[in-house]
């Protein structure tokens, strides 16, 4: 992808070449530009004089037109997305004054206008290589997040299955909802191997695969949450997969719902 681009800036860059004067010559009012813009987020690099390093490298990277600057760029804007700076939203700003004074100043030169559309077109390809490398640190910070994720979710579960067996024949309280309402019962857990735990759910006929049910003890400041995945071959048991801890969720509803065996006939008059 990026060496499509990459052939499409240099053509953009040799025909705008012809005014690299101007280019030359704007290299300090684009610098004070994004300064100002990235100004709040200064200190979030090495320093100012550091930050100041970098927009001139930036500026002669895009408009001295020496040399392909999409693998550098790409790299510049990964590291400032690393470091929480917004480059994107900050250097369009300035983008935008650049084209506007490059307008005064092929009007003064009474040059084609088409100039214009191939300075747009070269923005058009360096904010998009920006936005891919933007791109890939949020992907990267996702990744990290549920890998972080991930392991407190297996080391929850070790935790409670090891809890699991320690109370082993003892009682419990199973919890879930129905129609909104908590419905609890006692119970014992049977049977625990791997992630799965075999419990007595005492005959309740609102047991269904895939149902949220939670394990309550007085040792436990959480409850386990658990998921049934097998309906036990004996009448009032279950095989459940636990998944962790969790806050007991809130009742939603004051009233139960319920749902007539027959149909109810009504007459509505107006």
């Amino acid at each position: 992808m990026l060496g499509l681009r990459s052939g499409d800036v240099v053509e953009l860059q040799k025909t705008l070449s012809e005014d690299i004067s101007f280019f030359f010559s704007y290299k300090d009012k684009f610098r004070d530009n994004l300064l100002i813009t990235l100004d709040k987020d200064r200190s979030k690099l090495i320093g100012v004089p550091g930050l100041n390093t970098l927009v001139d490298r930036l500026y002669l990277l895009l408009f001295s037109f020496r040399r392909d600057p999409t693998e550098e760029l790409f790299n510049i804007s990964y590291f400032l997305a690393r470091n929480e700076i917004d480059l994107k939203g900050a250097i369009g700003k300035s983008f935008m004054a650049l084209l506007k004074d490059y307008i005064d100043f092929l009007i003064q030169k009474e040059q084609s206008y088409k100039k214009v559309k191939l300075l747009i077109s070269l923005i058009d390809a360096y904010l998009s290589i920006i936005e891919d490398a933007y791109l890939k640190y949020v992907e990267e910070l996702r990744k990290e997040i549920k890998a972080k994720e991930k392991s407190v979710s297996e080391s929850e579960q070790k935790i409670a299955m090891g809890f699991l067996k320690k109370v082993k024949n003892q009682e419990v309280k199973i919890i879930t909802y129905y129609k909104g309402m908590t419905v609890t019962c006692g119970s014992q857990v049977l049977s625990v191997r791997g992630e799965l735990a075999e419990v007595d759910i005492c005959s309740m006929d609102i047991l269904s695969l895939g149902r949220e049910i939670y394990i309550s003890h007085p040792n436990l400041p959480k409850v386990i949450a658990t998921e049934v995945v097998e309906e036990g071959r004996i009448k009032g048991k279950a095989i459940l997969k636990v998944k962790g801890f969790k806050d007991l969720p809130r009742e939603r509803r004051r009233y139960l719902r319920v749902v007539p065996k027959d149909p109810i006939k009504v007459k509505i008059y107006n």
